[in-house]
């Protein structure tokens, strides 16, 4: 190696290792999982503890495969454990958000637009054989698509509808519009659909402000439609974009973003355990119940006793999106990422300092019960921090994540082209050439 070549990759390593040091030294970090007596309970899996802290963490260039190098306009370099790959598996989505597996194996992404995009595999190489669009005809952007019981359930700002798929080959077809006149006004404007084992769908409707009091109940909470029929299921849920049962179980889990506007470490974004007709105290409380002071009249009492407490609390403005377990999954990874699950932080942009641009993995069923389990955050993807508002195209912003029935998980970045990623382990790991 010439001496050129050798100092290139020297001061490459370089800012590699700053990169990563910068996210783990954030002085605010430590505040994303804040000691508050977790309970012990029985030992994980063999190989797997509460003890489970970070991997050493490498640089590592995303494959790129050679159909989709003139439109992927992402990242060339991702932080990640020892061990594990990263590849373009589709580009030039435009907007790709949350993640659905649907019929012969095909990936379909929503987007920020009306459209979903169908992503197949058929020859099973890692590569997404082509980029198929389609456009539901609905008049709102269409984050969420849920493949439920042999049919596509697709969600817009104001409704949602069922769509069938006659073969492999052709796109979803036939739309039945399901529930209509969901609100519309200012905020948050993506809703996030899912089904659960009892056949009722579960639809996430963010606040329309960052603090105020609701007049609409469907607002800031988690929906129940079943039998024609909608109710609150739970609700101060400011905005729950990732909802994930947890695999043979019917716990209802979700991803909260918390209020803006507050400081750079507060509140704290949650990871929620949802029970039937509870409150989870916005606009009023946040995180372990400390009250919002910018809310009057203040509700102490809702602080003190009349709220569920979130099971993780993790970085403010971290910005939390995706949610997929891998905990009773066929996720090729070691055992000691088959204990939780994976968050997409799609990054602050209010923050002082950048915060989150990353997937994390929490192992929350590895000795810990109860609420405060408090399981440590493990960096999995981590992208480089952006230094202005809008961040260049280029940056790293998870969106949405599945397990692959190949065992890699996929995560979908909104920003820029719109691309769809597969992580992989060193036993599963094919490249692209």
């Amino acid at each position: 190696m010439s001496y050129r070549r050798f100092r290139l990759a020297a001061l490459a390593s370089v800012a590699c290792t700053c990169l990563l040091l910068i996210q783990a030294c954030d002085l605010s970090q430590p505040a994303a999982n804040p000691t508050s007596g977790a309970d012990a309970g029985a030992a994980g899996q063999a190989g797997m503890d509460a003890a489970f802290t970070q991997p050493p963490m490498q640089a590592v260039t995303v494959v790129v495969p050679p159909q989709y190098r003139s439109v992927y306009n992402g990242p060339t370099v991702i932080t990640m454990p020892v061990g594990f790959g990263i590849s373009v598996f589709a580009a030039g989505l435009g907007s790709a958000r949350l993640l659905t597996f649907g019929a012969c194996g095909d990936l379909f992404a929503g987007s920020m637009f009306t459209y979903t995009t169908r992503l197949p595999d058929r020859n099973h190489d890692g590569v997404a054989d082509s980029v198929i669009q389609f456009n539901t005809g609905m008049a709102d952007p269409v984050n969420s698509i849920e493949y439920y019981n042999g049919q596509y359930y697709v969600a817009s700002r104001t409704e949602v509808d069922r769509f069938d798929q006659a073969t492999c080959d052709s796109g979803p077809s036939n739309p039945t519009t399901l529930v209509s006149g969901l609100p519309s006004g200012g905020g948050h404007y993506t809703r996030t659909l899912i089904h659960g084992p009892d056949g009722a769908m579960y639809i996430s409707i963010g606040a329309s402000c960052n603090v105020c009091i609701e007049t609409d109940p469907r607002r800031a909470a988690i929906s129940r439609f079943f039998n024609g029929q909608f109710e609150t299921y739970a609700s101060g849920l400011r905005n729950d974009v990732g909802l994930a049962f947890r695999p043979g179980t019917s716990e209802l889990w979700s991803v909260e973003n918390g209020a803006d506007d507050l400081s750079d470490n507060a509140p704290p974004e949650e990871v929620n355990l949802i029970q039937e007709h509870q409150y989870y105290g916005w606009p009023y409380c946040y995180g372990d119940g400390t009250p919002d002071p910018r809310v009057s009249p203040p509700r102490p009492d809702y602080c003190s006793s009349g709220m569920v407490q979130p099971v993780v609390m993790m970085q403010a403005h971290s910005a939390p999106l995706g949610l997929a377990f891998s905990q009773n999954t066929n996720v090729a990874f070691p055992d000691s990422w088959k204990q939780g699950f994976f968050v997409a932080f799609h990054g602050s942009y209010n923050r002082t300092v950048p915060t989150g641009y990353k997937v994390v993995y929490i192992p929350a069923f590895a000795s810990h019960s109860g609420h405060h389990w408090n399981p440590p955050t493990i960096d999995l993807a981590v992208g480089a921090l952006p230094s202005s508002f809008p961040p260049p195209d280029a940056i790293w912003r998870p969106a949405g994540l599945a397990v692959g029935p190949d065992g890699a998980l996929y995560v979908s970045r909104d920003n820029g082209d719109g691309t769809v990623y597969r992580i992989t382990y060193a036993t599963l790991m094919h490249p692209a050439k």
